[in-house]
């Protein structure tokens, strides 16, 4: 509770203020409400609670921990989408960031595609398991429609040299080809 000691006046509203507060809390309604409460609270649901509100929960949870990831993924700034989403945006000198629009660096890419005898779920575990999960900000991974490429658009410096290589014989390794722009 702010209050000033300035003028009498500022005196008489805060002592009001806070008498207010008291009478509040004194209530007989008054339900308090903090974190050693909520746990309390959250210990006497899981003994308490029926199976239909414990699965309830479970669900709730299960989704939240979802968009929790997805947040963090999109505020890491890597997407992912279908060329056929939108038309390519690499190679333009006036490219703009995928996520708010601002003006940014023009885009490199790299292309990674499968070799013949590869097949498309091959890449796409390769992406899944390596880029997805070591890209940094500003990055856009774009799946070619018939899913035998995948082309990723970032910014200069997003993506680690020493990384790259890494890509580079992780994907030769697997009969994937990755081509540099």
């Amino acid at each position: 509770m702010e209050y000033s000691i300035q003028q009498h006046s500022d005196m008489v509203a805060a002592g009001a203020n806070l008498k207010t507060h008291i009478d509040n809390v004194l209530a007989p309604d008054h339900q308090m409400e903090n974190p050693v409460t909520q746990a309390q609270g959250r210990a006497n649901f899981e003994v308490t609670a029926s199976a239909p509100d414990k699965l309830l929960l479970a669900q709730l949870e299960a989704l939240t921990a979802r968009v929790n990831g997805i947040e963090r993924r999109s505020h890491a700034g890597v997407f992912l989408r279908s060329a056929a989403a939108k038309p390519s945006i690499a190679g333009s000198a006036s490219a703009e960031r995928f996520y708010g629009g601002e003006r940014a660096l023009p885009l490199l890419e790299l292309t990674f595609s499968v070799r013949e005898g590869t097949s498309p779920a091959t890449l796409s575990k390769f992406m899944e398991e390596n880029v997805l999960h070591f890209a940094s900000s500003s990055v856009v991974i774009e799946q070619a429609t018939d899913g035998e490429s995948y082309t990723v658009h970032y910014e200069p410096g997003a993506i680690e040299t020493d990384l790259m290589d890494i890509w580079e014989k992780e994907a030769d390794s697997k009969g994937i080809v990755l081509i540099p722009f």
